[in-house]
C-alpha cells in the first residue's frame, strides 16, 4: 500500500487536529516524566517519588468511570479540552514550584493529584472521539497512526527528555509540558463533532449489561469477552457472576496507563 494511502486518515481535518494535539502532549509528557523524577529526587527520596506517581494514578483510576459518563453527555472534544486545561494548569504550577523551590514534595503530590483528575477524563473521551473524527473506512488507519506515533515517542522521548533536563532544568521541561497542553486544547476545540442522536443506551455499564442479559434471557451460557478500564471491569464481574457465568468463562483486558504514559495510551493487562 502506498504511503499516501497509509496516511490517508490525516487528510481528514478533524482527525488531523486530534492527531496533532495528542502527539504534542505525548511529547510533552515524555519530557515531563523524566523531569518530574529528577525534581522529586532532588527534593526527597525515591519513596517520595513513588508516592507522587501513586497518588496521580490513584486519582485517575477513581475518575475514569465518571469520565466515561461525562463523555456520553457532552461533546468528547470539549471533555478533552477541559482535561488539557486541568493538566496544563497542574503542570505549570508544578513547574513553578520546582523553579522557585517552594512548596516541597507535598505541593507536588497535590498538583499531580489534580493532573490525575484530568488524565482520568482523557482515556474514555479520546477512545470514543477517534471514530467521530474520521470516516469508517479510515478508522483502522487512524488507530494505527495514533499507536505508531506514541510508540515512536515512547522510544525517543526519554532520551530527549533527559537531554532537555540536562541542558536546562526539570522545571523548564515541566513548563514545556504545560505549554503542550495549552496548544492541544486550542487544537481540540476546533474539532467539529456531529451531534449524537441520543438513541444509544446510557448509564453505567454494569446496569446496562445486567438489563441486556435479562432482556435476552442469557443465564451463563457461553463465554464473555470484555475490555475497558479496571473500574469498569471490577463493576462488571459481579453482574456476570450473578447471571450464572463461571469465572473461567469470563475473559477480559484491563486497559491501564503506566505512570509515565501519555494521555490515551493504553496498556492491556489480562
Amino acid at each position: 500500500m502506498p504511503l499516501s494511502q497509509r496516511l490517508g486518515a490525516l487528510q481528514e481535518r478533524d482527525f488531523r487536529l486530534l492527531f496533532a494535539g495528542t502527539t504534542i502532549t505525548t511529547i510533552g509528557d515524555r519530557l515531563a516524566g523524566i523531569a518530574l523524577a529528577f525534581a522529586v529526587l532532588d527534593m526527597a527520596s525515591a519513596t517520595a517519588l513513588g508516592i507522587v506517581f501513586a497518588v496521580r494514578q490513584g486519582v485517575q483510576a477513581l475518575v475514569v468511570v465518571g469520565g466515561g459518563v461525562l463523555s456520553d453527555r457532552i461533546p468528547r472534544n470539549l471533555v478533552l479540552v477541559g482535561a488539557s486545561l486541568v493538566q496544563g494548569t497542574a503542570q505549570a504550577a508544578t513547574a513553578a514550584c520546582v523553579l522557585t523551590g517552594t512548596g516541597g514534595v507535598g505541593a507536588i503530590v497535590a498538583l499531580q493529584a489534580v493532573y490525575g483528575l484530568g488524565l482520568g477524563l482523557v482515556l474514555p473521551a479520546e477512545v470514543g472521539l477517534v471514530p467521530q473524527t474520521v470516516s469508517p473506512a479510515r478508522l483502522q488507519q487512524a488507530n494505527a497512526l495514533q499507536g505508531l506515533s506514541r510508540n515512536m515517542i515512547s522510544v525517543l522521548g526519554p532520551a530527549v527528555g533527559g537531554g532537555v533536563v540536562v541542558a536546562s532544568s526539570p522545571g523548564i521541561a515541566l513548563a514545556i509540558d504545560a505549554v503542550s497542553f495549552l496548544v492541544c486544547a486550542d487544537l481540540l476545540r476546533r474539532i467539529r463533532v456531529a451531534p449524537r442522536d441520543g438513541t444509544g443506551s446510557r448509564g453505567f455499564v454494569h446496569e446496562r449489561v445486567s438489563d441486556k442479559l435479562k432482556e435476552l434471557g442469557i443465564d451463563g451460557a457461553g463465554d464473555v469477552y470484555a475490555c475497558g478500564p479496571p473500574p469498569m471491569i471490577d463493576a462488571l464481574e459481579p453482574v456476570l457472576f450473578m447471571n450464572g457465568f463461571e469465572p473461567e468463562r469470563i475473559h477480559f483486558d484491563r486497559f491501564t496507563t503506566s505512570s509515565s504514559a501519555a494521555p490515551g495510551q493504553l496498556e492491556p493487562v489480562r
